[in-house]
């Protein structure tokens, strides 16, 4: 699973701080590819998602000097191990009924 960082919203100043991240939006993807030559098949699925931040503490790091690596950390801490499976577990069901739907349309005739 890959979380991806689509946007930090961020606040210009918040108690003497300037500059002051208050959640990021992120997407979670899976892939997963299914077969054999020329039968290969590539199945994605994805879903987007919040995280709200708090008050800065004395971990703050200036919006400047924030990398991916760490708003990925905030999103991993946040969710802990058990939330990264859920978010995983779910995006594996999305793509299981991609390659085998649980409906079907259509008319009889």
């Amino acid at each position: 699973m890959t979380i991806n960082i689509n946007s930090i919203l961020r606040t210009k100043s918040l108690n003497g701080v300037k500059d002051v991240c208050t959640s990021v939006h992120y997407s979670c993807t899976l892939t997963k590819t299914v077969g054999k030559y020329d039968d290969l098949k590539n199945y994605t699925s994805q879903s987007n998602h919040s995280l709200g931040l708090g008050i800065p503490d004395d971990s703050f790091i200036e919006y400047e000097k924030l990398t991916e690596e760490n708003v990925k950390k905030w999103i991993e801490d946040s969710l802990g191990q058990d939330g990264l499976d859920k978010i995983k577990r779910e995006l594996e069901t999305m793509i299981e009924h991609q390659i085998d739907p649980p409906t079907a349309e259509g008319l009889p005739w």
